[in-house]
């Protein structure tokens, strides 16, 4: 219920409390489909993102300067009920072609990292996007490559996404009246897919994701972006844990997680995502009938007094789970997404924290 918390850091919480057990990983699930929802206020309406929805607020400021916070809502909530509509039934076509496509993805690895930049700097290209770019994957082979145990992609990403729009971007947005939006079911197919296929990149598919293959989408409408938006994320929902058993790997933090907590098995991961797929559905019928009543109970967090709570509060969090390195990544990564947002860069491309640091992992294994 706390904006600018990835589900990831509720996850390592549960598992630091002793959750365990099959029903450990089936409340874990309820409450990320219950967060995905969520993410329609957090990252459109009050433009406080997590890591994942960083860029959401991108087109959601476009779709507020014409008055249509609403229609930004309802299209990340439908894409994303279409989107879960979609991968329950492909689930059988990936079982049976991605363990076909993951070994050429493998032998091709730097290929493929390579590809994945080029979609990310080109596709916007500029001397700000550029060097956000760097500098963002300099810090990232630091923090990922870091002598220590404790899990720096979340102190990063908090000061990359989180503390720069919260600080600067953030406002609460009036709602039209019966806000509606023609849904584009062709933009949501090709989001599950792609979010389907980039679990063959490790380093890419990763909550992180969403930001990345939402790049893809920059030169479509707004809320056909924030459709694809709301259908990459409700696709990680259900794709997180069954690619444990299509592709023998969790590469998301709470499939991680929630393979710690239980031991795996097809028809429990089925059941995971099934019970994670109805809680995002049953909370995002529950927005989109009381949207205004929903933003409100939000709005407190757009204050100035409760945006320094929430900023001391991540800080907090940052030390007590990654300790002192935390707090240096995390003023680096805040510094460099401020820079990001004043020097108008894409903040696609503060992905090359990822992304550098996976290519010089696979240039040093050649």
């Amino acid at each position: 219920m706390i904006p600018g918390i990835h589900i990831n850091t509720v996850a390592e919480l549960l598992y630091y409390v002793g959750a365990g057990g099959f029903g450990g990983a089936a409340l874990l699930y309820i409450l990320y489909g219950i967060s995905v929802a969520l993410d329609s206020i957090y990252s459109i309406a009050i433009n406080i993102p997590d890591g994942a929805t960083g860029i959401a607020p991108t087109a959601s400021q476009q779709l507020s300067a014409k008055g249509e916070v609403g229609k930004g809502v309802y299209s990340y909530l439908m894409g994303g009920i279409i989107a879960v509509g979609i991968c329950i039934p492909i689930l059988p076509i990936l079982i049976a072609a991605m363990p076909l496509l993951f070994p050429i993805v493998q032998e091709n690895m730097f290929l493929a990292l390579a590809a994945v930049t080029s979609v990310v700097l080109l596709s916007s290209f500029s001397a700000a996007n550029i060097f956000a770019f760097l500098i963002a994957g300099a810090l990232g082979i630091f923090a990922l490559g870091a002598s220590t145990q404790q899990n720096l992609i979340f102190p990063m990403f908090v000061g990359f996404f989180t503390l720069p729009m919260l600080m600067l971007k953030t406002r609460t947005l009036q709602i039209e009246k019966s806000p509606r939006a023609k849904i584009n079911i062709y933009v949501v197919l090709i989001a599950v897919v792609l979010t389907a296929l980039a679990y063959l990149i490790p380093g890419i598919a990763t909550p992180t994701i969403i930001i990345l293959i939402a790049g893809l989408f920059t030169k479509i409408r707004d809320d056909e972006f924030v459709t694809a938006l709301g259908a990459i994320n409700a696709s990680t929902l259900i794709f997180s844990i069954m690619m444990v058993d299509i592709i023998g790997k969790a590469r998301v933090g709470t499939a991680i997680v929630a393979q710690n907590m239980y031991h795996t098995f097809i028809f429990g991961d089925l059941m995971l995502a099934l019970l994670g797929a109805a809680a995002f559905g049953i909370t995002a019928l529950a927005i989109l009938h009381n949207l205004r009543a929903a933003i409100s109970l939000f709005s407190p967090f757009t204050h100035t007094l409760m945006k320094l709570l929430l900023a001391a509060y991540l800080a907090l969090l940052v030390f007590l789970t990654t300790g002192s390195i935390g707090i240096i990544v995390l003023g680096a990564a805040t510094a460099i997404g401020v820079i990001a947002l004043l020097i108008r860069a894409r903040r696609t491309t503060l992905m090359g924290s990822i992304i550098l640091n996976s290519i010089v992992y696979y240039m040093g294994k050649r």
